[in-house]
């Protein structure tokens, strides 16, 4: 039996082969070497299976949640221009509790969703104060923020300088 999981674990991906050989191999081994009887043998390797079930449905749990962010970033990326993108938005469009997919967000990009959003759109700002004569309000809301107040306050917080010394430096270096 041991031999015929063996086999088929070799045919899964490397995270599962790995699980195999560092804990569900050397379990059941140890699971046969301590059983005296066929009883205490079955109990022993359901406990070892049963982990190992709970381990490989674990990262297939976390492989899955990855592509989802992975998907919610390009989405973002595509979309950061709409006003009401949002935790709440995105867990309605993506089908995730919204506490859930903060820390999933977290987790995997390794910051706060709002802080991925504002450099999204602080970014594409920087781009079209620097390369457009657009005012800072149709800047603001081309970049999702519905209070040009609001844009500058935050282009402000996170670049040093307000929209519209980040064009004059802009145009400075340029000329």
């Amino acid at each position: 039996m041991i031999y015929c999981l063996g086999r088929e674990m070799a045919s899964m991906a490397k995270e599962f082969q790995e699980l195999w050989s560092g804990e569900g191999q050397p379990a059941l081994h140890e699971a046969l070497r301590q059983s005296d009887t066929l009883e205490r043998m079955e109990l022993r390797f359901e406990d070892a299976l049963g982990l190992l079930f709970e381990r490989m449905k674990a990262i297939r749990e976390k492989r899955n949640y990855a592509g989802i962010i992975r998907d919610i970033r390009v989405y973002m990326e595509q979309s950061f221009a709409n006003p009401n993108l949002s935790l709440d938005y995105l867990s309605e469009k993506f089908g995730i509790n919204g506490k859930y997919l903060s820390k999933l967000f977290k987790e995997e990009t390794g910051e706060k969703f709002v802080d991925y959003l504002i450099e999204l759109r602080i970014r594409h700002a920087r781009k079209l104060l620097a390369e457009s004569g657009r005012s800072v309000q149709e800047v603001a809301e081309e970049v999702g923020y519905a209070s040009a107040i609001s844009f500058s306050r935050v282009f402000k917080k996170v670049t040093g300088v307000s929209p519209g010394d980040y064009r004059e430096q802009q145009a400075g270096e340029a000329g």
